[in-house]
């Protein structure tokens, strides 16, 4: 555990590739003004070379170089074990679908299309780093996992389970923002699930004890030579053992373990489901399935505040969208619901929690989608101006100004829908969405 925190405390370390000076000056100077500790290198075959010799935390790999190009440098770091988790940001002014493309094949996390802005290389790197913080932390717990010998075939199809999807999760920048909330989430169950595994692991080395005496008792039966040494000897043991109290709490401890293990998998399932990318063109999608899903994604932003509850139409039919931006735009409304409840009541509020409610009804063009909260309400003075770009009313850190602006476009633009809100002062806010049953 000292390890572990004394490994947080050290900047990560970051190699940046690229065969021009000056993108590579300047790749250092963001990186370094952050913090973070950076090693250059100015061509494909010094990368490999400076790899070898210590494993970077993240790396900035330019695609177009003389000696190797990045797609080659990636598919070389990917080929050997030790180095496959290495997250791989290429950084590139080829910008075409199919570029992109080739370096996901190649084994990347992401793709920063030259000129870039220093904004957007600090938040794809924190972004990936964070990740990988989060896939080191869930190695270590499931390893945990395998030291009990009952839960042992069970406990590895879990792990191998969890570990696909959060490679699948890797692949989406947009749950980064999530991930300390997620790795909180996850932390919780595999705390209980460890604690059970040291006492069932304690359990069956007792058992085991127990075991070996009785068949030795059963040998001396068969053989009617059967002492009162050994009959003393069992009666001990099972003292020992209080196996009125075992019989109780093993059964438990499988159950509470089962329960752990279906949570971490539900949230895992969760995150795949929300991160993956969508297509450009519309497909028919399940609301009631996004709304769920973004409300496991994000429980961290909104559980210290609020209770939420659904009330979904089970007759809702799957409606043609784009599933990845609604998302977005019912993640950015249940977090804004999420901060005006904590503006109203605090971080940590005493007695009762604020609510949200999200609603599905169908009709007969469209369908309706409704995010109701119980914060402090909009006020009147800015209510024209929410949907504006860059207009926020939270504190530094909270927010951007964006979530309504992008709210508003998806809705709008891209589907052809309306986005409006009815709100009051101290009693709450609801948002209102209609998208068409059927696209042009």
């Amino acid at each position: 555990m000292m390890h572990q925190e004394a490994q947080e405390m050290i900047p990560a370390e970051i190699l940046v590739v690229d065969d021009i000076a000056a993108n590579l000056k300047l790749l250092t100077d963001i990186l370094t003004g952050q913090g973070y500790r950076v090693r250059p290198a100015t061509g494909g075959q010094l990368a490999l070379r400076s790899v070898a010799f210590r494993l970077p935390d993240l790396i900035l790999l330019d695609v177009t170089m003389p000696d190797m190009n990045g797609y080659e440098v990636c598919q070389a770091l990917k080929s050997e074990e030790k180095r496959r988790d290495i997250p791989v940001i290429f950084i590139s002014a080829l910008d075409a679908t199919k570029d992109k493309v080739r370096g996901f094949a190649a084994g990347g996390v992401d793709f920063i299309t030259k000129p870039f802005q220093a904004e957007e290389v600090l938040a794809r790197v924190e972004t990936h780093l964070a990740l990988r913080r989060m896939q080191q932390q869930l190695e270590m717990q499931n390893a945990q996992l395998l030291q009990a010998s009952a839960e042992r075939i069970k406990a590895q199809q879990e792990r191998e389970q969890l570990h696909a999807r959060l490679l699948q999760a890797q692949k989406l920048e947009s749950v980064g923002q999530l991930a300390a909330g997620i790795a909180h989430e996850i932390n919780t169950p595999a705390q209980f699930i460890s604690a059970n595994v040291n006492f069932l692991s304690e359990a069956f080395a007792a058992l085991s004890q127990l075991i070996g005496t009785l068949l030795e008792l059963l040998a001396s039966v068969k053989k009617g030579t059967v002492t009162e040494g050994q009959i003393k000897a069992n009666e001990e043991i099972l003292a020992r053992l209080d196996w009125d109290y075992l019989k109780e709490e093993i059964p438990g401890a499988l159950i509470q373990s089962a329960e752990g293990i279906q949570r971490v998998t539900s949230i895992v399932q969760a995150m795949k489901e929300f991160s993956h990318p969508g297509g450009k063109q519309k497909v028919n999608t399940d609301l009631n399935r996004i709304i769920e899903t973004t409300i496991t994604v994000s429980r961290n932003e909104w559980k210290y505040v609020a209770t939420v509850t659904t009330d979904l139409d089970p007759a809702l039919q799957p409606v043609p969208c784009l599933a990845d931006e609604m998302g977005q735009v019912l993640l950015n409304l249940l977090v804004n619901a999420a901060h005006a409840i904590e503006h109203r009541l605090g971080r940590n509020p005493d007695g009762k929690k604020g609510k949200i409610t999200l609603t599905t009804r169908q009709h007969d063009q469209y369908v309706e989608i409704g995010v109701n909260d119980t914060g402090a309400g909009i006020p009147e003075h800015i209510r024209d101006k929410i949907f504006d770009p860059f207009f926020t009313t939270k504190e530094v850190g909270k927010g951007t100004g964006q979530g309504l602006t992008i709210a508003y476009d998806v809705i709008t633009n891209k589907h052809n829908g309306t986005i409006v809100f009815e709100t009051e002062t101290n009693v709450g806010t609801t948002f209102i969405i209609r998208l068409p049953r059927m696209q042009p």
